[in-house]
C-alpha cells in the first residue's frame, strides 16, 4: 500500500512524493518512469542534499525504494 502524490513548487519544480501507506508493514516500492524524459533526485534534509536515483539493473525503474511504515521519501523531477 502506497500513496503517490506530486506537487509543483512556485518556481516550476516539479516533486513527487511516496508514502509507504501501511501501518505495519515495512515495504519496497518501484518507480517506473522514462529515463530518457526525466531523471528523480531524491531530496534529503529539507532540500539540502539531493541523491540521483538509481536504476538498478532495469532499462526504466530502479530496483525499489525501501520505506518503514508511514516513511515519506520525497524525489525531485528534473525534465530533460
Amino acid at each position: 500500500e502506497a500513496i503517490v502524490s506530486f506537487y509543483k513548487a512556485e518556481d516550476g519544480t516539479e516533486y513527487m512524493v511516496l508514502v509507504n501507506a501501511d501501518q505495519k508493514k515495512d515495504g519496497v516500492f518501484k518507480i517506473y518512469f522514462d529515463k530518457e524524459k526525466c531523471n528523480l533526485v531524491e531530496v534529503l534534509f529539507n532540500g539540502k542534499q539531493g541523491t540521483p536515483y538509481h536504476y538498478g539493473n532495469s532499462k526504466d525503474h530502479w530496483d525499489g525504494q525501501w520505506l518503514y511504515p508511514g516513511q515519506m521519501a520525497m524525489f525531485r523531477i528534473e525534465k530533460k
